[in-house]
C-alpha cells in the first residue's frame, strides 16, 4: 500500500477498458515520452469513440482531452474523429472567452461599487494553472464575498438580468435569461456544515495577483488554490476527474510551498482531504510529487488507501446516481483526520440533511416517558454514530 502512494505511476494498473485508459493518460497536462508511447499503443486498438468522448465530457475534461489528441496524435486518429476533437476545441474556446469577457465585465461592475471580489475556478483557474484559457471545461463562474457585501452584489446582479435559481446558506447560484452565463456567489468558500473552519478573512490573506485578458485582477494563491480544489473536490465526492485534473495541473506546473501547504493543512484539519486529492492526482493521473509531500501523505497510508478506493468504485460510472445522506456522511467524515472534525462534520450534514428530525426508529431505540420526549433530540446523534461507527 505504501508503494501506491509514494511512487508515481506511469500506467493505470486497473482493469479498465481501453477508453477510460486512454482518457486517464490523454488528459495529463504534460505527457512524458513514456505516456506518449503508452497512447500510441492504445491508439492502435478498437476505441469506442462515442464512449470515449461521452466519458469525457461527462467528467469535465473534453478540452485537454481534445487538445492533446489534436496536438500530439492528429495523425493516428480518423478523419471523423479528427473533425470532432476540431470542432470541440473551437466552441470551448469560443464559450470560455465569452464567460472570460463576463468575468472582467462584472468584476469592473463591482470595483465600481467598491465591492472586495475574489474569483477562483473557472476562467481564473484555467489561466494561473493550465496557462490557456482554452484547457479547462468551465460551467459557471465563481465569485467569493464577504458577508457585508453578499446582498449588495447580488442585488446588483439581479439588476443586471440576473436571477436567481440555487439558494444555499453558503452560496446563490443565479443565471441570465437566455444567456449562458452562470454565476455562483460564495459568502464561504465551502460549506460550513461539513466542519469547514475557514474564515473569509483567511482566505483573503492568502491571494495574488493575476493577469486575466489584459487586466490585472485578486486569485487565490497556489497553495489556497490547492486546498480550495481539494475542499470541493470532497464536498463533490471526487465524483470526476476533473477535480484530480486540475490538483494534479496544479502540482505539475505551479511553485508550491509544501512546507506551507503542510502548516497550513494540519492547523486547519485538512491533512487527510488534502493528502486523498495529492493521491488521486499521483495514482490516477501520474503527477510528480515532492519527498516532503509524499513523506507527509504516507503517515496516513491505511486511511488514504480507503478512501482512494471509494472514489476509484464510483469514478467512471456512467449513470450518477445522488449520493445518499448516508453515504455522504460517512465519506465527509472519513476524509477528516480529527475526532472534533468528524463530529463537527456529523452534526453540521445532520442539521443541514434534515437528520434532527426525529424517526420512529429513534422512538424505538429508546422508549423515555412523555415527560422526557425532548431528550430524543439529544439521543439521535448518538444512535446514528453507534449505528455507522464502524464505518467512520
Amino acid at each position: 500500500m505504501v508503494a501506491s502512494i509514494t511512487k508515481p505511476i506511469s500506467r493505470i494498473s486497473t482493469d479498465y477498458p481501453s477508453e477510460i485508459n486512454l482518457i486517464l493518460h490523454v488528459v495529463r497536462l504534460n505527457l512524458s515520452e513514456q505516456d506518449c508511447s503508452y497512447i500510441k499503443e492504445l491508439l492502435q486498438a478498437t476505441i469506442d469513440w462515442s464512449l470515449f468522448f461521452q466519458t469525457a465530457t461527462q467528467q469535465g475534461i473534453l478540452p485537454l482531452i481534445c487538445w492533446n489528441l489534436k496536438q500530439l496524435f492528429s495523425n493516428r486518429l480518423p478523419t471523423n474523429v479528427l473533425e470532432y476533437v476540431n470542432s470541440s476545441l473551437q466552441q470551448n474556446t469560443h464559450h470560455n472567452l465569452l464567460l472570460t469577457r463576463e468575468l472582467c465585465r462584472l468584476l469592473k461592475r463591482f470595483d465600481d461599487q467598491n465591492l472586495a471580489v475574489l474569483p477562483f475556478k473557472g476562467p481564473v483557474l484555467a489561466q494561473s494553472v493550465y496557462k490557456n484559457i482554452s484547457l479547462r471545461q468551465i460551467s459557471d463562474l465563481d465569485f467569493l464575498f464577504y458577508d457585508e457585501d453578499f446582498e449588495t452584489a447580488k442585488n446588483l446582479l439581479l439588476a443586471d438580468g440576473y436571477q436567481p435559481k440555487i439558494e444555499v446558506p453558503w452560496e446563490t447560484h443565479l443565471v441570465r435569461k437566455d444567456s449562458i452565463y452562470n454565476l455562483d456567489l460564495h459568502n464561504l468558500i465551502a460549506p460550513q456544515h461539513l466542519s469547514h473552519p475557514l474564515t473569509n478573512q483567511d482566505v483573503w490573506q492568502h491571494t495574488q495577483p493575476l493577469s486575466l485578458a489584459g487586466q490585472t485582477i485578486t486569485s487565490l494563491t497556489p497553495e489556497m488554490t490547492l486546498i480550495m480544489l481539494c475542499l470541493h473536490g470532497t464536498k463533490e465526492h471526487w465524483r470526476h476527474l476533473n477535480r484530480i485534473c486540475d490538483v494534479a495541473a496544479l502540482v505539475e506546473c505551479s511553485t508550491l510551498d509544501w512546507d506551507k501547504v503542510i502548516t497550513l493543512t494540519q492547523g486547519w484539519g485538512y491533512q487527510r482531504l488534502v493528502s486523498l486529492g495529492l493521491t488521486l492526482a499521483q495514482n490516477l493521473l501520474g503527477a510528480e510529487l515532492p519527498e516532503i509531500a509524499t513523506q507527509w501523505m504516507v503517515k496516513d497510508v491505511i486511511a488514504l488507501t480507503e478512501l482512494e478506493n471509494i472514489v476509484n468504485q464510483q469514478l467512471f460510472q456512467m449513470s450518477i446516481t445522488p449520493v445518499g445522506e448516508v453515504e455522504r456522511s460517512r465519506f465527509h467524515m472519513r476524509t477528516r483526520e480529527r475526532w472534533s472534525d468528524k463530529l463537527k462534520t456529523f452534526i453540521g450534514l445532520m442539521n443541514h440533511s434534515g437528520w434532527l428530525t426525529l424517526t420512529p426508529a429513534d422512538k424505538a431505540y429508546w422508549d423515555l416517558p412523555a415527560a422526557f420526549s425532548f431528550m430524543y433530540y439529544f439521543l439521535r446523534p448518538i444512535r446514528i454514530l453507534q449505528k455507522y461507527k464502524e464505518q467512520l
